[in-house]
């Protein structure tokens, strides 16, 4: 029987993993070989791409059928392998269940990775929360990642290799990210095995933030000694936004802090944000600012849908006692505003002006704890305003921990509106 198979193969590589291979000066040959004589010998060396020397297996082959059996002695048993032959790849089945596979190809299949060029200048990108950032790279020795294929969330990395099919495993380099919450970016050292000397650095200010830093080095094997210096910055931009900036690897200290130096951030001027609820064929609306107020048209508190204008980034995150906040209620009678809400914890109620608010005049009151009750109450200062619609609902509007007389109030208890169904 004639075999098919002459001459040697060499481990088959992906693009960049080759490319990987190629930075450290190494190849495919390094992995070791096979190799196959027409008269149905082979001889396989394996070996570590890191040393000189590796282990050689001889033995026989045959093919029939596209299939090829090689047999060998290893610690003085034969063993049996089979591989599937096609054209110049052959594929070494080296568990016998099909579970561990490795694919050679033959020598002179496949030329040095051609590199795609790196990027330099300045590179923009749009990351979360309609934040963009602009940074210049040197002129060579550099390309971008433009939103990881393997992460959700927009980010820009800008790796220290000459380009993207270089990067290998672990490449050196400097991750952009930008979340709502602070809590989510960096990552979560404290109590991590693989993270050794772990030392707080000085702040640092990158693109006008003001970031707190940590160093240490992120020792992802030990055995094989795989691992990497790592800084991580983390600031706050404002109320719901928050940056990372994550420098990994070893990069020459001037470079990384004139990349640094370069990062700009561009936040969009907020806007004022209109909410609203509907109770009982009433709708309330109103606007607050952009920045520091949130709304809740349904507080798990509430049995019934209110509008709730909190002084505060984020509901969830407000203190659920002493928030300043603004309440708009909608109910059957006026009658309720005076059981349901004021005797249930508020005491002592005297009345002040009235204001209009939403096209309706409202009588105003101010509401006090009882001495010695509902202590956590106790430093309250509420104001409310109660009147009716055309349609005869009772309206009650609550202004707790604010001065209802100071210009931002004002504005905002002047935007509120009440639509009937």
């Amino acid at each position: 029987m004639d075999n098919p198979l002459s001459g040697r193969y060499f481990i088959s590589m992906d693009e960049e993993t080759q490319a990987a291979m190629e930075m450290m000066g190494k190849s495919a040959e390094d992995f070791g070989y096979l190799e196959f004589t027409p008269e149905g010998a082979f001889a396989m060396l394996f070996k570590n791409p890191m040393e000189d020397s590796g282990q050689t297996i001889n033995g026989t082959y045959v093919v029939e059928d596209g299939v090829a059996t090689l047999t060998a002695v290893a610690d003085g048993e034969a063993v049996a392998m089979k591989a599937t032959v096609d054209g110049d790849k052959i594929t070494m089945d080296f568990s016998g269940d099909g579970s561990s596979l490795t694919t050679y190809e033959k020598a002179g299949n496949k030329p040095p990775v051609i590199d795609e060029p790196g990027e330099s200048g300045e590179i923009k990108h749009e990351l979360m929360c309609e934040v963009k950032v602009a940074v210049t790279l040197p002129e060579t020795g550099w390309c971008v990642e433009r939103n990881s294929p393997v992460s959700t969330i927009p980010q820009l990395t800008l790796y220290n290799v000459p380009s993207l099919k270089r990067k290998g495993m672990f490449p050196p380099g400097i991750e952009i990210k930008v979340r709502e919450d602070k809590a989510f970016l960096g990552k979560t050292v404290t109590g991590d095995k693989s993270v050794e000397n772990l030392t707080t650095i000085a702040n640092k200010t990158i693109g006008g933030v003001e970031m707190t830093g940590i160093s240490y080095y992120y020792n992802l094997n030990p055995e094989s000694s795989i691992g990497w210096n790592s800084i991580d910055y983390i600031g706050v931009m404002d109320d719901f936004r928050a940056v990372s900036v994550i420098i990994s690897g070893n990069i020459d200290s001037d470079v990384r802090d004139a990349i640094l130096d370069s990062i700009a951030f561009s936040v969009p001027e907020p806007q004022p944000k209109m909410v609203s609820a509907e109770h009982l064929g009433v709708t309330v609306s109103a606007t607050i600012p952009a920045k520091g107020w949130c709304a809740d048209s349904q507080p798990a508190h509430s049995p019934v849908p209110r509008l709730y204008l909190y002084n505060a980034p984020d509901p969830q995150r407000r203190d659920p006692i002493s928030c300043p906040e603004i309440n708009i209620a909608i109910e059957d009678d006026v009658l309720a505003f005076n059981t349901k809400y004021a005797m249930s914890t508020m005491g002592e109620m005297q009345d002040v002006s009235g204001k209009t608010i939403g096209g309706i005049e409202m009588t105003g009151r101010t509401l006090k704890p009882y001495a010695g009750m509902h202590q956590q109450y106790a430093d309250i200062n509420r104001f409310e305003y109660i009147g009716k619609t055309v349609n005869d609902r009772a309206v009650c509007v609550q202004v707790t921990n604010l001065d209802p007389d100071n210009d931002l109030v004002k504005t905002i208890l002047g935007s509120i509106t009440f639509v009937i169904a």
